[in-house]
């Protein structure tokens, strides 16, 4: 699933002996939230901004009823996850209503691309606690992929690097980095622009 493309599926609602559930009332929902997960042909890059908070949200897909064969087609263009991280997880709950007021549920999860690219960062191997030595050069390793994981040649992608005035050498948490990149405890240290090759990787 992707931003760019609509959720194009069929909902289909039997009885338990197999006969369509004619005209009953049904509904999906579905939540997003953050992962972790990048991409498996590139291990150890991270694709996560840790510089972003996403809350997790909820958006109805479908409301209404079957038709006479238990059938709903849903077409609908989802767009969520404009401050997203990365790539996004969506939980689908399913359920459908007796006469009574009773109902079934059925859920299943996908994950869920809110960009058409993703850059991905390799940091070098560090020393203890992860740590760089600040009079070595340390050579970062960036790949730039579609929703799919495919290599994306890409042109003038920026980099900017800050020194965190205050923050203690040994912590290693994200605890919001947002608020240091915008506050005034942070110095720029390098801005460049760099290019990725044909296989979507470059170096800086």
């Amino acid at each position: 699933m992707s931003s760019t493309k609509p959720l194009e599926s069929k909902l289909h609602v039997n009885w338990l002996h197999g006969a369509p559930a004619k005209h009953v009332k049904a509904e999906i929902k579905a939540k997003f939230y953050t992962t972790n997960t990048g991409f498996k042909t590139y291990p150890k890059y991270v694709f996560n901004d840790p510089t972003r908070t996403f809350n997790t949200e909820e958006t109805t897909i479908f409301e209404g009823k079957v038709n006479a064969e238990g059938i709903a087609n849903i077409n609908k263009k989802i767009n969520v996850g404009s401050n997203a991280p990365g790539m996004l997880n969506v939980s689908f709950l399913t359920r459908a209503f007796e006469n009574g007021g009773d109902f079934s549920i059925d859920a299943f999860s996908k994950q869920y691309a809110p960009f058409k690219s993703f850059v991905g960062l390799k940091s070098p191997k560090g020393r203890a606690y992860g740590s760089f030595y600040t009079d070595e050069n340390q050579v970062f390793d960036v790949v730039v992929v579609n929703a799919q994981g495919k290599p994306v040649e890409r042109k003038n992608l920026e980099v900017k690097v800050y020194k965190i005035n205050w923050r203690w050498w040994w912590s290693s948490s994200y605890d919001n980095l947002s608020s240091y990149q915008s506050s005034s405890y942070r110095t720029p240290f390098l801005s460049t622009k760099i290019n990725t090759n044909a296989k979507g990787e470059t170096k800086f």
